[in-house]
């Protein structure tokens, strides 16, 4: 898929490219020419695939063929492979405020 630059339109680069340029010229964002569509049918399916393998499949949907859909998954799934502690520090700052 080809992303377009949205401060200069003529930048245009591949998904590839703009990972690894970061921003565009201008410090613009890169944006994708076409957004993907999903059917119901899809997006039903997705709904009962684990977070792994949905986030991957939307991904897959924007990159194209640029990275193979095994690799894909296997750096979603790197991405997301830290543990995600649960505090109470919302609780605690409203008892100090007491």
């Amino acid at each position: 898929m080809k992303l377009y630059n949205l401060k200069d339109h003529n930048e245009q680069v591949s998904f590839a490219q703009a990972v690894t340029q970061g921003l565009g010229k201008q410090q613009g964002l890169f944006f994708p020419h076409d957004l993907p569509e999903f059917s119901l049918t899809e997006i039903d399916e997705m709904l009962n695939q684990d977070f792994v393998s949905r986030s991957a499949k939307i991904l897959s949907a924007f990159i194209g063929d640029e990275i193979p859909q095994q690799i894909l998954e296997e750096r979603v799934r790197a991405a997301f492979a830290f543990p995600a502690p649960v505090s109470a520090r919302r609780l605690l700052s409203r008892r100090r405020r007491r």
